[in-house]
């Protein structure tokens, strides 16, 4: 699954140019979410529109985006190995905690290709780290367990 920022700019990081290039040389489906360009897509490549994230990533083999924090948290609940590219903002620090954790790597959006792409789908070092970490998230607290105590601690 590939996805992009929602917000406008020059550096957005969009990853998906890069994977489009790269997707014929990759034994994979690849999903656009919301792409920017949807033309001339490969046979492998289909284009969507908006969809439900939570929903979607627990069925992805790899998540490959901008680096956004609700990206780069989502994709690590899901377990997904992550390809988040570095960019502008926190985009770059996000993206390298990611590759230190080990799950998953930290390119330049442009610099997304064919062999970084099957690394994700086939390195099991990348995989076991991604779901470590989504079973370390779903082992915390839910919020409304935890807002109360904050409350108290808040004088609430």
């Amino acid at each position: 699954m590939v996805s992009r920022s929602t917000l406008a700019g020059p550096d957005t990081g969009d990853p998906g140019p890069a994977v489009i290039a790269a997707a014929a040389r990759v034994d994979a489906e690849v999903v656009l979410v919301r792409p920017a360009k949807a033309r001339n897509l490969p046979a492998n490549v289909r284009a969507v529109g908006r969809v439900p994230l939570d929903q979607v990533l627990p069925h992805a083999a790899a998540f490959v985006h901008h680096s956004g924090a609700g990206s780069v948290l989502g994709g690590l609940a899901a377990g997904a190995p992550q390809p988040a590219t570095t960019g502008a903002g926190d985009r770059r620090h996000n993206a390298e905690l990611l590759a230190r954790r080990g799950a998953g790597l930290a390119p330049a959006a442009k610099a997304i290709g064919a062999a970084e792409l099957t690394r994700l789908l086939t390195d099991g070092a990348l995989r076991a780290a991604a779901q470590e970490v989504a079973a370390e998230i779903a082992a915390m607290p839910a919020p409304a367990a935890v807002v109360p105590a904050l409350e108290r601690l808040a004088g609430g």
